[in-house]
This record gives structure tokens, C-alpha cells and sequence, in this order.
């Protein structure tokens, strides 16, 4: 966690799941919470333009 950026917005993709997450830091805490793998992907896929 020490290394996340709490102002980067992701989107994030996990076994066909899609997830916006509104910093890195809040992914990160999410995997640590769920144990899902979430991997960043494209803004397109969880319907935000990235501004």
C-alpha cells in the first residue's frame, strides 16, 4: 500500500469482471479485502472516459 497512488482512478479486470476503482490505492485494498487478482485494464471496458 505504500506505493499506491491515491489519485490514479483504474479500471480493473478480474476473471470477466470489470470494476472501476477511483484510486490504485482503493484497488490494492479491495485484492488485500476479497483476494480477487485484479489486474488494471482499459477505461473503455467500465464505461468512464479517462480524462
Amino acid at each position: 500500500m505504500d506505493d499506491c497512488d491515491p489519485f490514479l482512478p483504474i479500471c480493473a479486470t478480474y476473471s470477466n469482471e470489470h470494476q472501476f476503482f477511483y484510486s490504485h490505492c482503493d484497488m490494492l485494498r479491495e485484492i488485500c479485502l476479497t483476494g480477487k487478482d485484479w489486474k488494471s485494464d482499459y477505461f473503455s471496458h467500465c464505461n468512464v472516459s479517462k480524462l
